[in-house]
C-alpha cells in the first residue's frame, strides 16, 4: 500500500493498557509497514521517550494544523481532539472503556463528534461494544472487535524470579499468593481486593495479598489502607505501587484475582496467562471473554465470597488448575499475541486509508 501519515492521539503517556497497547503496535507498524508515524500526546508520563523512540511526537496545540493522511485517536480520551482536527484526515478511534467513561470522562459534545466524525471503531471485547453501543449511539456497522495483546514471548521469557519487597521475598514462606495489579482508583477495586483477602483468610490463613501498580499512599487508597489496618491485614495486604516489571511479581503469584468493577479488557489477565497464572474475575469485566471455557474462573459481580471460594478451589485443585492454566497458555498464544492481532489493527488501519 501507498505510505500514508498516520498520527496516533494518545490521551496520556502513563504505564497503563491502552498507552502501552499502542507504543506495541506503533512498534509493529515500524517494523512492518512504510507509514509514517507521528504521536500527538494530550498529556505526558514516563512512556514519553518511548514514543519519541517510535517518530516524532507533538503535542495538543499542534492539533489544529495536523498534517495526516489518518488519524487513530487511542481511547474516548482522546476524543477532545476532535473538536480542533481539521477536516481531511480519515479517523479511527480504538475504545478501550466502557459506560463510566463513555458517560462521565468525555461530555456529549465529544461523543456527537465520535458518531459524525469517526469513520471506524475499533473495541476491544464484546462488552466494549455494546457499551458503545448503548452510551454513544454508535451505528454497529461501524464497529469492529479487535481483543487486547501482548507479546506473549517477552511475557514468558525468563520470568524473573519471585518479587523482593523491602526484606521481604514474595512466596518464599511457602504461603499462597493471591495477587491484583492495576491503578487503586474506584474502577479497579482496591476496597473489594480488601475484602477478598479477607475471605480468603477466613476459608486459608497465612496468605500473602500484594497489588502492583497505582499508588501506595495518598488520598486515593489511604481509606482502603485505614480498614486493612482495622482487619488486622497489615502484613498480608500491601499496595507496593508501581514496579519497573509486574512480571517479576505475576510469577509468585499462585491466583490473579481481578477483582475491578469495570474493566474493558484488561493486558494483566493475558500477562497472568502467558506466565501460567490462574485467574478470577468478576463478570463486570471483559476478561469474562478471554477466561470463557475454561481458561479461567468468572464470578459474579459483586460476591467476594464466590471469588474466595474460586480461590481456595484453585489451590486445592491441582489437576484442575494445571488444566485451566495450560487452556489459558493455548488462547493467548493463538489469539491474543502481538504476532497475531497487530496485523489486525495493520489490516483495519489499512482498510481505512483505502475507503
Amino acid at each position: 500500500m501507498t505510505p500514508a501519515r498516520v498520527a496516533f492521539v494518545s490521551h496520556n503517556a502513563s504505564r497503563s493498557g491502552a498507552p502501552l497497547l499502542l507504543l506495541q503496535l506503533q512498534r509493529w507498524l515500524l517494523d512492518h509497514s512504510d507509514h509514517e508515524l507521528v504521536t500527538v500526546l494530550l498529556d505526558g508520563g514516563p512512556l514519553e521517550a518511548d514514543f519519541a523512540a517510535v517518530g516524532p511526537v507533538v503535542g495538543p496545540d499542534d492539533l489544529a494544523g495536523l498534517d495526516a493522511d489518518l488519524v487513530y485517536l487511542n481511547t474516548v480520551g482522546a476524543a477532545p481532539a476532535l473538536a480542533v482536527l481539521p477536516d481531511g484526515p480519515k479517523v479511527v478511534c480504538h475504545v478501550h472503556e466502557l459506560d463510566y467513561a463513555l458517560t462521565h470522562w468525555i461530555d456529549e459534545a465529544d461523543r456527537d463528534r465520535l458518531r459524525h466524525r469517526v469513520d471506524r471503531f475499533l473495541v476491544v471485547s464484546q462488552l466494549v461494544r455494546a457499551a458503545l453501543e448503548r452510551c454513544v449511539g454508535v451505528d454497529p456497522g461501524r464497529v469492529e472487535v479487535h481483543y487486547g495483546f501482548v507479546d506473549v514471548a517477552a511475557v514468558a521469557a525468563g520470568a524473573p524470579a519471585p518479587a523482593a519487597s523491602g526484606t521481604r521475598v514474595i512466596g518464599a514462606s511457602g504461603t499462597h499468593v493471591i495477587g491484583a495489579s492495576g491503578t487503586t482508583e474506584w474502577r479497579k477495586a482496591p476496597d473489594l481486593f480488601l475484602a477478598l483477602a479477607a475471605a480468603v483468610e477466613r476459608r486459608r490463613p497465612g496468605g500473602e495479598y500484594p497489588w502492583v501498580g497505582g499508588a501506595d499512599r495518598g488520598p486515593e487508597i489511604d481509606g482502603v489502607l485505614a480498614d486493612r489496618d482495622r482487619l488486622g491485614l497489615t502484613d498480608s495486604v500491601r499496595f507496593v505501587g508501581e514496579q519497573p516489571d509486574a512480571r517479576a511479581w505475576f510469577a509468585a503469584f499462585d491466583v490473579f484475582a481481578l477483582v475491578s468493577r469495570d474493566d474493558p479488557f484488561p493486558l494483566t489477565v493475558l500477562e497472568a496467562a502467558a506466565l501460567g497464572v490462574p485467574v478470577v474475575a468478576f463478570d463486570s469485566t471483559g476478561a469474562r471473554e478471554f477466561l470463557a471455557d475454561g481458561c479461567g474462573v468468572v464470578v459474579p459481580y459483586p460476591d467476594v465470597e464466590a471469588m474466595a471460594d474460586a480461590v481456595v478451589r484453585l489451590l486445592d485443585d491441582g489437576p484442575g488448575r494445571a488444566a485451566l492454566v495450560e487452556a489459558a497458555r493455548r488462547r493467548v498464544r493463538a489469539d491474543h499475541d502481538l504476532g497475531v492481532a497487530a496485523p489486525r489493527l495493520q489490516a483495519a488501519i489499512e482498510s481505512v486509508l483505502a475507503s
